[in-house]
């Protein structure tokens, strides 16, 4: 659950999606996040028919609120899960910070070292 901290702590939800053969897993980690004391609506497992996987996936990235997706599985649903990245990536790698409705942490600049 490498995604989890960074996705949580910038106040982010997560969608867990795990294979049929081990949904159980992705129940439990939903129930281990309320039990830690999270909104239950922050980390939600979904339960989706392996077939429908695919299209679910897409649908689900195409939505305007989902910003990111992390993927381990199959190559079938990972090449599903990657065209329809590809078809929701905007053009620039970054947005500019008020178009995110984020302020600057600090007054101070930051300098790199040389």
């Amino acid at each position: 659950m490498r995604f989890a901290v960074p996705s949580l702590t910038a106040g982010n939800g997560i969608l867990l999606e795990h294979a049929s053969n081990v949904i159980g897993n992705a129940l439990i980690r939903q129930e281990l996040f309320i039990a830690a004391g999270f909104p239950g609506h922050l980390v939600t497992a979904l339960v989706i028919a392996e077939d429908d996987v695919p299209d679910v996936s897409a649908r689900l990235i195409e939505y305007d609120r989902v910003a990111a997706v992390t993927l381990t599985g199959s190559n079938r649903v990972g090449a599903a899960v990657g065209s329809a990245a590809g078809r929701s990536a905007e053009k620039s790698v970054g947005s500019p910070p008020d178009r995110l409705g984020l302020r600057p942490a600090g007054s101070g600049r930051v300098r790199r070292r040389r």
